[in-house]
């Protein structure tokens, strides 16, 4: 039987996580291969993920994490993929059923819906888990995919963005930019199956995560109309409107944090967007 799936994992000292993740995909990998691209762990990822023979596990140190996605796409053969990070959580069947709401509705690609941790016993991981909650709704159509997500091969196989020297730390909006502009807007959709963050949700992760996004967004801005693109994102959708939401929802109590670690974007977009103006 010829599988019509491959799932990606792009690794960088993911040890902590990985095992989990692995033993969940491989209850059943009947529709699906896996490949990991490492960017050069130097815990013991490889150590953990050689004792699963049937992975295919490839080491490209230092190229960034785009090129990690883009080095996968072009290797693998298969008509749909999988981008699924080191630190999430998905049941096997899950994937599978993904896979068939894409194709009996006709769609370009999915978006799972994405929650904290299995047991979210702080603040900050309950905070995660109410902004996501203000993201992903259950057969939205959405403009862009983030992670995880499943989607077809062949419009970034057709982006040949290989040979481009390109690390940028928001690899996941820049590819969605190029798809645009290259395909115009793609049927995406919202499916319910559930993805878990594994990661440790703590307040000084989340600000350094969320003042990055912001260094990600400076990245992706070019130009004043690239500009007010992203202010408007991150001011007016992201800040005031997620934040907003928030507070006419059972997760009143988290508005504070979503808030909080709003203002951590919009700040590191913008003292980061004037140190590389000066």
């Amino acid at each position: 039987m010829n599988k019509e799936l491959t799932i990606i994992i792009c690794t960088l000292n993911g040890e902590k996580t990985i095992k989990n993740l692995l033993d969940k995909l491989l209850v059943n990998t009947k529709f699906y291969d896996i490949i990991i691209v490492d960017g050069g762990s130097v815990d013991k990822t490889k150590e953990i993920t050689q004792n699963y023979s049937s992975i295919k596990f490839v080491t490209k140190e230092g190229i960034g994490l785009l090129l990690q996605r883009m080095y996968a796409i072009e290797i693998i053969n298969t008509e749909y993929f999988s981008f699924i990070d080191q630190d999430d959580l998905i049941d096997s069947e899950d994937i599978v059923k993904a896979l068939e709401y894409l194709k009996s509705n006709n769609l370009d690609g999915v978006q799972f819906k994405t929650t904290s941790r299995i047991l979210n016993n702080n603040y900050w991981q309950k905070t995660w888990a109410a902004y996501f909650e203000t993201i992903y709704v259950y057969n939205k159509k959405i403009k862009m995919l983030g992670r995880p997500c499943l989607t077809k091969t062949c419009y970034y196989k057709e982006l040949n963005l290989k040979y481009r020297d390109i690390k940028i730390s928001m690899e996941d909006t820049y590819l969605n930019n190029v798809l645009i502009n290259n395909f115009g807007n793609l049927n995406y959709k919202v499916v319910p199956f559930l993805s878990y963050r594994l990661c440790e949700d703590t307040f000084i992760e989340n600000w350094r995560k969320w003042f990055r996004y912001g260094i990600g967004d400076v990245q992706l801005t070019e130009n004043l109309s690239s500009f007010i693109s992203s202010f408007y994102h991150l001011f007016f959708r992201i800040l005031l409107y997620r934040s907003i939401k928030t507070l006419f929802s059972k997760n009143l109590l988290y508005f504070p944090g979503i808030l909080l670690f709003s203002t951590a974007r919009l700040t590191g977009f913008l003292t980061n967007l004037l140190y590389h103006k000066k």
